[in-house]
């Protein structure tokens, strides 16, 4: 066997080496995606909650919530000061879950259920 010979052996065997670290790559890139879109599901769900738990918790805020969705002029003025307030935070929750979907980081499936 010649020089040129383990050259060319040496070669071949660095292009299946190369060629298996990109199928390895391939790989990890599309397990890190999922784990990407897991977090971002994780967070969007934990802010949803954040948002409601005022009006799970608190049965002056579940109150203050049926009023307002149903009769807002009833409300006081403080009253629709936080009524104001609780429903701007759901408003920004869903502008951002739009964004986020309409740029591809959030699942379809969270976006349909919002």
């Amino acid at each position: 066997m010649t020089l040129s010979d383990l050259a060319s052996i040496g070669s071949f065997i660095s292009g299946i080496a190369v060629l298996f670290s990109f199928i390895f790559v391939g790989v990890q890139m599309k397990q890190n995606t999922k784990a990407v879109r897991a977090a971002s599901s994780q967070a969007h769900s934990a802010n949803w909650q954040s948002i409601m738990a005022p009006i799970v918790e608190s049965a002056d805020m579940a109150h203050l919530w049926r009023i307002g969705m149903s009769d807002f002029a009833s409300l006081n003025d403080d009253e629709r000061v936080r009524f104001i307030c609780q429903m701007s935070a759901v408003f920004r929750f869903w502008e951002g879950a739009r964004l986020q979907w309409r740029n591809g980081q959030l699942d379809a499936e969270h976006w349909e259920n919002v």
